[in-house]
């Protein structure tokens, strides 16, 4: 199951029954769901290479946009498993790399802050340390 987009969503994002055309390499008449997560997998692992470069992974919050993003990078994956040429798929799949190299130029921004980690107001830390090995006592007639 994807961060970003899930198997529903993939198989939603294609044609009618093409999940099943172009992922049930065993005729098994159903598609195969194994190799529609690996193509969310890749999609995101690409995402997350874009988006790692201006702000922290994961992300505790997951804009719609890069799920959309993530989602016609899919496709894309799930069309080139049979080398399928598909114009509108391939405009997709160019139009949202344009868009995640932008987020990382910073052109683009997320609405999100890489916000700094939370620190609690007058806490102090304390590490538990050993006693002194040289005092005067021990220096003393060197």
């Amino acid at each position: 199951m994807g961060v970003y987009v899930t198997v529903a969503e993939l198989a939603r994002g294609l044609p009618a029954d093409w999940a099943e055309q172009l992922t049930d390499d065993l005729g098994a008449g159903a598609a195969d769901t194994d190799l529609l997560e690996g193509a969310i997998a890749d999609a995101e692992a690409e995402v997350d290479a874009h988006v790692g470069r201006v702000l922290p992974l994961p992300l505790s919050t997951v804009p719609r946009f890069l799920g959309l993003l993530a989602l016609d990078i899919a496709v894309y994956r799930v069309f080139g498993r049979r080398q399928i040429a598909d114009e509108a798929v391939d405009a997709r799949y160019k139009a949202a790399v344009r868009s995640l190299e932008k987020l990382a130029r910073g052109e683009v921004s997320l609405g999100l802050s890489a916000a700094a980690p939370e620190s609690v107001a007058g806490a102090q830390t304390v590490a538990p340390g050993s006693s002194r090995v040289f005092t005067r006592e021990t220096l003393r007639g060197m």
